[in-house]
This record gives structure tokens, C-alpha cells and sequence, in this order.
């Protein structure tokens, strides 16, 4: 029995050594540690993965097709799967150490070409982090060294996130203007997809489109039910759910004040109620998307309308916002209200702009030109904050010039 068993063994061993020959001759390649024909390294020479130095785990991470994965409503690149015991290993030392992360931002943007976009958006890095950078932003500039897109850092989390399940799109707060751009968003790693989805829908409320994310590794996305944020986007009834997310700002009085020539109905306090987060977005981060929900709000608030033509202030001569936010709570307001709307009004010269704890005393009526024929209509002014009250009190001068009834001005919140 013993001299059947070696013969077995001994034909087995040729066996091995027969295929391995002809492995090779198929397949020239050989360990790279014992010699070993027909495998790059044997399992017994292959080192722990924690061991492997940077500059064989970059190429050996790499070696795959990529995964392809869609995560609620996104579509995300990664270099790698999460059940790949080298990407959990790439991701562990990203955190850890920032040497890497440009190197494979590199390999990512050569493993998958050049995509169409403006930005890079990296994730933002969460509150609170004791890490010194943001893996994601240092990935991106590794995809910024091959692809020549420029890297914005254009948000920031609201709150200290300790956990993904239950993050919505008001958990990012965008600081640039992205409206009508082409963004491609930028993180380490995919798991539940969640994280990236919600980002991707605050750009998106923002008015960018979102073209993709990449990730250095992704984990199975499993199918989520379709009560997300991001199906809220295509739904009907996305406008009434961001209506009712914004009617906390409205719940106090209206407020009333009078210039010296007019009077000003507000809906809000810009510092008590809240708001001002939201009319930043609205006027700095492209958040058109707001004008139109608050807008409804405002008409709802302020009850009937006094005038038969609603004229919002112009926007700046200079101005790059690409949509006057003014007009959009206008045309949001008519939504309720059975009036006009008369965009017949236009700056004359290039006035510089105030912050909104300014007062300005520097305009006068003759900075406005009326282009409409006004004469004998009963108009409202609208405009999106009153501070001195200045400005809208030399549009309405300007108004009642061209021979117009102005009964009073509409304002999304007050100082």
C-alpha cells in the first residue's frame, strides 16, 4: 500500500512539474521571489498584504478589469472591489498615510481615461478630523496630474457624521458656485453608496450635473428602495417635498418696515430664523433650485398681493450667477398670486456689491433704468434681503420716475 501511495506521489509531483513547464513556455513568467515558472509569485512566497511595499502594491491592485457600480442613482468607478483583500489594504493606508494617495489618484485616472467634466469635487473631509488632509482631495490632485481637470473644494459637511445610514443632501453645504457645470466626484472608497448619492444630490439641487464618481474601491451596492433622495429628484412630487423642507424659516411674523418712501414686507429675520444658510446657497453656491419653494412660501406668508405687477430688483452688471435670484422668487410667488411679472428693470452702472451686514449709501434712483413702459401700473418690488433698504428705496424712486404706482416692496428676509 505505502509503495502505491509513493508511486502516486511521485506521479503527481511530475504531473506538477509537466504543467508548470508548460505554463511556462505558454505563459513566460516566473516567481519573482523562489523562480517558480508559471506564476508570478507562489501563495507560499507571497508576503502578508499589510507587508507589501507601495511600489508593488499600487501595480498589483491595478492589475483588474475595474468595477462599475451604481449607487443610488450615481454611477461609480472604482479601481478595485472592497472584497479584495489588497484595496481594503490600499484604503486602510490612505487613511493613514497621505503618500499614496496622489500615486493612485494617478493609476485611477490612466486605468479609465479622461472623462468630460469641469470639476473635481472631492468628498469633504468630516468635521471634526484629527487627520490633517483629506484623502479624497489628495486623490484627486493625483487625477488632476493626468487629466488637467481643476479641483474645487466646494463643500463642506453640516454636522458631525458618525455613521452613513442616516445622512441626507442637507448634510453637505456647497461654498461654490457649480451651477451649469459638469462635475465628477472624488472618494476613497464606495461602500453602501450613500454617502456619495446624498453628496451627488446636493450638487445637483445646486444646479451642476453630476457626470460620475470614482473611488479607488467599491463594495457590492445592494438595490435600494426607491424612497431615496436621489428619486426624489425625477419624482413629481420633488418640488412639494422641498417646499415643505422649507417651511420652518416662515413660521414667525411677517416683518414690516418703513423706509422713508416705502413700505417693506419680509418674510424672515435674516440672524433669528435661520434662513441665511439657505440665501447663501441661493445667491453664492448656485442654488436656483430654492428660488422657486421659497418664493411659494413668501406669497403664502404675505397672503394677497397689493399690486397687479410684481418687478424684482436687477441682478448685477457683473454678476456671474447666471440667474437673478430675485426674478425666481418672483416667479415663484406668481405660483400663488394671480399677478405679472415685469423684469423691466436694469442697472446703469457697475455698483459694487455689499455684504449683507453692510448698509450702502452710494446709489441714487439714476443707477436704474426702467425698459418697459410702466406708466399707471401698480407695482410690488421684490428682492431677496433688505439691509439699509437703500437699494430698493432708489428702484422704487426710479419706478414711480416712469410713472408707476408702487405700492410696497416683498422680501425674502430682512436685517
Amino acid at each position: 500500500m505505502s509503495a502505491i501511495t509513493d508511486v502516486m506521489s511521485l506521479f503527481t509531483e511530475h504531473a506538477r512539474n509537466i504543467v508548470e513547464i508548460l505554463l511556462h513556455f505558454l505563459f513566460p513568467v516566473s516567481c519573482e521571489v523562489c523562480g517558480r515558472p508559471g506564476v508570478k509569485i507562489c501563495p507560499d512566497c507571497k508576503p502578508p498584504v499589510r507587508d507589501i511595499p507601495p511600489e508593488r502594491l499600487i501595480p498589483l491592485l491595478f492589475e483588474g478589469e475595474g468595477v462599475v457600480r451604481e449607487a443610488r442613482g450615481l454611477t461609480v468607478y472604482a479601481a478595485a472591489d472592497l472584497k479584495d483583500e489588497l484595496a481594503r489594504e490600499a484604503v486602510r493606508r490612505l487613511k493613514i498615510t497621505r503618500e499614496l494617495c496622489r500615486p493612485l489618484g494617478r493609476h485611477l485616472a490612466e486605468k479609465f481615461g479622461k472623462c468630460s467634466a469641469d470639476y473635481l469635487i472631492p468628498v469633504p473631509l468630516h468635521l471634526f478630523s484629527k487627520r490633517g488632509y483629506n484623502q479624497a482631495r489628495e486623490i484627486a490632485e493625483g487625477m488632476r496630474e493626468v487629466w488637467g481637470i481643476e479641483i474645487i473644494d466646494a463643500a463642506l459637511w453640516t454636522r458631525d457624521v458618525h455613521h452613513t445610514d442616516g445622512i441626507t443632501y442637507e448634510d453637505f453645504r456647497l461654498t461654490r458656485d457649480i451651477y451649469g457645470k459638469r462635475v465628477v466626484l472624488v472618494d476613497d472608497a464606495c461602500i453602501s453608496g450613500r454617502t456619495l448619492g446624498c453628496f451627488a444630490e446636493t450638487c445637483k439641487r445646486d444646479g451642476a450635473e453630476v457626470v460620475c464618481a470614482y473611488t479607488l474601491a467599491c463594495s457590492e451596492v445592494k438595490a435600494q428602495p426607491q424612497t431615496s433622495d436621489i428619486a426624489a429628484i425625477e419624482d413629481s412630487s420633488y418640488a412639494e417635498k422641498r417646499y415643505a423642507s422649507l417651511y420652518r424659516f416662515f413660521t414667525g411674523e411677517v416683518i414690516v418696515r418703513q423706509l422713508q418712501n416705502l413700505t417693506v414686507y419680509s418674510a424672515a429675520n435674516y440672524h433669528e430664523s435661520g434662513i441665511r444658510e439657505e440665501i447663501h446657497k441661493l445667491k453664492y453656491t448656485g442654488g436656483i433650485g430654492l428660488c422657486s419653494p421659497m418664493g411659494r412660501h413668501m406669497a403664502e406668508k404675505f397672503g394677497e398681493c397689493m399690486a397687479d405687477y410684481l418687478l424684482p430688483v436687477p441682478l448685477h452688471i457683473d454678476s456671474e450667477r447666471g440667474y437673478n435670484q430675485s426674478l425666481k422668487l418672483a416667479e415663484g410667488m406668481c405660483e400663488l398670486w394671480n399677478v405679472k411679472i415685469l423684469d423691466a428693470a436694469v442697472w446703469t452702472r457697475d455698483v459694487p456689491r455689499r455684504a449683507v451686514s453692510e448698509s450702502r449709501a452710494d446709489i441714487s434712483p439714476s443707477d436704474f433704468r426702467i425698459t418697459q413702459d410702466i406708466r399707471g401700473k401698480r407695482i410690488a418690488l421684490v428682492d431677496d434681503v433688505c439691509t439699509s433698504g437703500m437699494t430698493l428705496s432708489c428702484l422704487a424712486e426710479s419706478c414711480r420716475n416712469a410713472g408707476a404706482i408702487v405700492v410696497c416692496a416683498y422680501t425674502l428676509a430682512s436685517v
